[in-house]
């Protein structure tokens, strides 16, 4: 559940099943955020390097980056580069004799202001008998995605390694849509809030404070709460630990909202078996400064808080965000 605590504008909950609104000044107008969708494609390998491409949607068109690692000539797969361009007129530097080919095109084929379309295009050719999988590959699929997600393009692994500590490479795709460069510099304070409700009727509050630089996101961590439960068969007593985690991206617009995602989980377990279990899920709205939103986590398990449900039935959780611009 997404309740609003002061004015109310468009949201999308994904962190529950349902939204109540509480104050509504009516609807706002409906102009799209200032914001650019893009891809960064990533090649990283197990010896911390990599190279990276960017691609910013200013069209429909298909944009592509062609990855290049290593070199026939030693194996070496720890160097390696990027070019780009439109669709099939990238081509390699002089020079350049790869071990790895990895070809990324994408499109944007919508944007709503929160969330995109994109379709990919890729595909990977392989020089030599040591990298597995050695065969080449083509695959494509439509990404719908939102601020912050990733996926895992392609991995592959040198066998026998050319060089010790670098034997594996991989491509990952992240998506972002960067605010206006007038803005860039923006800075973001945060309030966070803990209201947890205890089986007995009280409830206790927790607050945290933090702050991160536009379109960044900064993590947070709440204190843990124990809840009592039912006694055990045997008579003895257990507690319920219960604690909240995630991130904030918040990102100024123009006209003086700010764009928020937040991400957040809840883990619980009883204290003293070292077990837990858990879920997260992601809210994406447009606030006013300084306006109060509050969520509910989702249940543990899909749909069900699992063998916990009786306990957190009588304890429900809430976190409150309140965010504003520093400068």
């Amino acid at each position: 559940m997404t309740r609003r605590i002061a004015e109310v504008s468009g949201a999308m909950g994904l962190l529950a099943a349902s939204a109540l609104l509480v104050g509504a000044q009516g609807p706002p107008p409906r102009t799209m955020p200032d914001v650019t969708p893009s891809v960064s494609i990533n090649v990283t390998g197990s010896y911390g390097g990599g190279s990276i491409s960017s691609i910013a949607f200013g069209t429909k068109d298909w944009y592509e980056s062609l990855m290049f690692v290593g070199d026939t000539g030693d194996r070496n797969i720890c160097m390696g580069g990027t070019t780009g361009s439109r669709v099939g007129t990238a081509v390699l530097p002089p020079g350049q004799r790869p071990v790895l080919i990895w070809r990324v095109a994408a499109r944007l084929e919508s944007f709503d202001g929160a969330t995109a379309v994109i379709g990919v295009r890729w595909s990977r050719e392989v020089f030599g008998n040591d990298i597995q999988p050695a065969g080449p590959f083509e695959g494509q699929f439509t990404w719908r995605v939102s601020e912050g997600s990733f996926r895992t393009l392609d991995f592959v692994r040198q066998t026998p390694a050319a060089v010790d500590g670098c034997d594996t490479m991989g491509v990952e795709l992240r998506y972002r849509a960067p605010g206006p460069e007038e803005l860039r510099e923006a800075a973001l304070g945060y309030d966070v809030w803990l209201v947890q409700r205890m089986p007995s009727g009280e409830r206790r509050t927790r607050r945290l404070q933090t702050s991160a630089q536009q379109g960044t996101a900064v993590s947070f961590a709440l204190p843990t709460v124990g809840l009592d439960m039912p006694p055990r068969p045997d008579g003895s007593a257990a507690v319920l630990d219960l604690r909240v985690t995630g991130h904030l991206t918040g990102r100024v617009r123009r006209d003086g909202r700010i764009d928020l995602a937040v991400d957040a989980g809840r883990m619980v377990g009883v204290r003293g078996s070292n077990l837990m279990s858990g879920n997260s899920g992601r809210t994406q709205l447009t606030v006013a400064e300084n306006e109060t939103v509050e969520f509910q986590p989702p249940p543990i398990q899909g749909d069900n808080d699992g063998p916990f449900a009786d306990v957190l039935r009588a304890a429900p959780t809430a976190i409150r965000v309140r965010a504003r611009r520093l400068w």
